[in-house]
């Protein structure tokens, strides 16, 4: 079934680069045909084994809620709200493509993959898929490919790479999260130069997106891993990846600056520009404003506060900007259920790989490290941006991500056999008893 986790990733970004949904009818497409055919294999699987064990619940109910409480805020503001404007239908297309389906995204790696060699293999696949989209990213901007990589040409955006994964936001933001992965398998890998060559393909179209707050996700999500996991990171290591870092850090620089020279201007305006700036508007490049409004807007209606207005309403309400803060419009729309409930997964989800750094072996502890890292990062991420097109991609590294976790308990609980238990039991001795996970 790993090779189906491939193949799904191998659609995700083939549409993205080619600039197609591959919609097979409304709200089915090649992608959604692939994961529904994995979802019904691990039906099938779950039927013919007789094996229903649902792991890290907490998730699954976190899930149910947010998507509940969704439905029904979709459902009061197309029904009983009607606010104008609001099209039921398309937003609830909307909502089974950016909630539903991304969390079916989750379940269906989570539950696919059962090795360890079904991880590395689907991992190793996700990052080398990431890597062929910035690849192309990158051909697309010098010329020696034409698949319609936008580059901004007025205000804000001017000279700003978008990449293929919607805006230069979501771009940076998703490169944020899956670089220290890709940086994890080329520091265990065989093939360490093919894998460094990768890594220096995402990180050059992170500097070309130009975005601040994935580079500001990146260098504090970093530095806060490095903190995180400072068990497991001797501080000889973390020195020489520093220095080796800051080197290619300024070598890919150059060379971004080199190869399109109009990204050196951005970049200096951006972060020696209106970084430095005194006016917090200017600094923040108007999201203080923006969040304000949006703020604004909810304490008209003191309720909303903790209801959210609805799913998908922010479109039709009186603003011109996106929320620029994913938490922010995830409050606006779904109050503080629906925020409480994304939060928690992230949370939770770095808190479960963080504990198994503690029994993990030598062969997962990098990748854990790397997921630690690329989660932090995105986190920070998520408050300087809106994150729409990406979602399918982080699901899918989640639940890479959550089988690493559990493969390194599964490991030591197998190491470690139990205790004998000191109170006889009689004729039931003969029973096996498994320690359950902690």
């Amino acid at each position: 079934m790993r090779w189906l986790i491939v193949l799904l990733v191998s659609a995700l970004v083939l549409g993205d680069v080619l600039g197609m949904g591959m919609s097979l009818a409304p709200g089915l497409s090649v992608k959604n045909l692939i994961l529904y055919w994995i979802l019904f294999a691990l039906l099938a699987r779950m039927i013919v084994t007789g094996e229903w064990r649902f792991e890290l619940m907490p998730v699954h109910v976190a899930f149910m809620l947010f998507i509940g409480y969704a439905i029904l805020s979709w459902f009061v503001a197309g029904v009983m709200v009607r606010y104008a404007r609001y099209d039921l239908v398309q937003s609830g297309i909307g909502l089974k493509g950016l909630l539903i389906d991304p969390a079916l995204f989750f379940f269906a790696t989570f539950y696919a993959l059962r090795s360890r060699a079904d991880v590395l293999l689907v991992l190793k696949g996700f990052a080398l898929a990431i890597t062929a989209a910035n690849f192309f990213t990158i051909t697309d901007v010098v010329g020696l490919t034409h698949f319609g990589v936008k580059v901004g040409d007025s205000g804000a955006e001017a000279g700003r790479v978008f990449g293929m994964f919607g805006h230069a936001n979501e771009t940076g933001g998703l490169i944020a999260c899956v670089l220290p992965a890709v940086v994890a398998i080329a520091a265990t890998s065989r093939f360490r130069i093919f894998w460094w060559g990768a890594a220096l393909v995402s990180f050059a179209v992170l500097i070309m997106t130009v975005s601040r707050g994935a580079f500001v996700a990146a260098t504090l999500g970093t530095a806060w891993t490095v903190y995180m996991c400072r068990r497991y990171l001797p501080m000889g290591l973390v020195i020489r990846a520093g220095v080796l870092g800051i080197v290619g850090i300024c070598a890919v620089m150059a060379l971004v600056i080199l190869v399109e020279p109009t990204i050196g201007a951005t970049l200096s305006d951006r972060l020696l520009g209106q970084s430095t700036s005194l006016d917090v508007d200017e600094v923040s490049s108007g999201r203080t404003a923006i969040w304000g409004a949006a703020i604004g807007l909810m304490m008209r209606e003191p309720i909303t506060l903790f209801t959210g207005y609805g799913w998908d309403t922010y479109a039709v309400m009186p603003v011109h900007f996106a929320t620029h803060n994913h938490y922010l419009s995830t409050w606006f729309e779904l109050g503080i259920p629906g925020l409480a409930a994304l939060v928690f997964i992230l949370v939770y989800v770095i808190i479960v790989a963080r504990k198994a750094l503690e029994i993990a072996d030598d062969e997962l502890r990098p990748h854990l490290i790397g997921f630690v890292c690329g989660m932090l990062s995105l986190t920070i991420a998520l408050m300087f941006g809106n994150m729409v097109n990406p979602w399918p991609y982080v699901w899918i590294y989640i639940g890479i991500g959550m089988r690493v976790a559990l493969l390194a308990q599964e490991s030591r609980q197998q190491a470690v056999p139990a205790a004998p238990l000191a109170v006889p039991l009689g004729p039931a001795h003969a029973l096996r008893f498994k320690r359950q996970p902690s």
